[in-house]
């Protein structure tokens, strides 16, 4: 969700576990939200009560000749429109707790904080990041390769990889999924 984030619970080179917690945003207005749907469920269920009251005394009354069955059908259509208010006061206050939840923000995977994107008094857009976690667990590369050569590919396929700027220490995995990538320089295939 979007808000200013009141704490900012990691820094640069922090160690984070799944599920810990990066930052809390202000949720004040949430808070606020929240209290006013509680107080209308509150309101309607009172309502939707009553309505059930007056159903079953319409009934009664109805089944022994003293009122119309209009008055029944007219009891019985308040209760309907009260259930439909309170299901629908319901489904906003669950919109509101999952918003209040989300006012929390946690790390997705194990890692270290490589990078602070926000500080604290900063005011967060939906989407917007707050760290960069890198994680040596997983690794995804993209890895362009002429075209030529897609016919050797295949998802599935083992995979060794190597970097000049780590000798000696070689990664292994599968290609997951081959892309292509026409361009007007080049006609590739990437593969991840």
């Amino acid at each position: 969700v979007e808000g200013r984030i009141l704490r900012l619970a990691v820094d640069e080179g922090d160690q984070v576990n799944a599920g810990d917690v990066i930052a809390q945003l202000d949720a004040a207005a949430l808070e606020l939200e929240r209290s006013a749907a509680q107080a209308e469920a509150s309101r309607v269920a009172a309502l939707l009560a009553n309505a059930e009251r007056r159903v079953k005394r319409a009934a009664d009354l109805q089944g022994k000749g003293y009122v119309a069955r209009e008055a029944l059908d007219d009891a019985e259509a308040e209760r309907a429109v009260l259930a439909a208010q309170s299901r629908t006061v319901q489904a906003r206050l669950s919109i509101v707790e999952d918003q209040l939840a989300r006012t929390v923000i946690r790390a997705p995977l194990a890692g270290r904080v490589e990078r602070r994107l926000a500080s604290e008094g900063d005011y967060l857009h939906r989407g917007s990041p707050v760290v960069e976690l890198a994680t040596s667990g997983e690794l995804r590369a993209l890895l362009p390769f002429p075209e030529q050569q897609a016919v050797q590919l295949a998802a599935g396929q083992a995979v060794r990889l190597s970097s000049p700027v780590d000798p000696g220490r070689d990664a292994s995995g599968t290609i997951s999924e081959l892309r292509p990538a026409v361009g007007e320089a080049s006609r590739a295939v990437w593969v991840i």
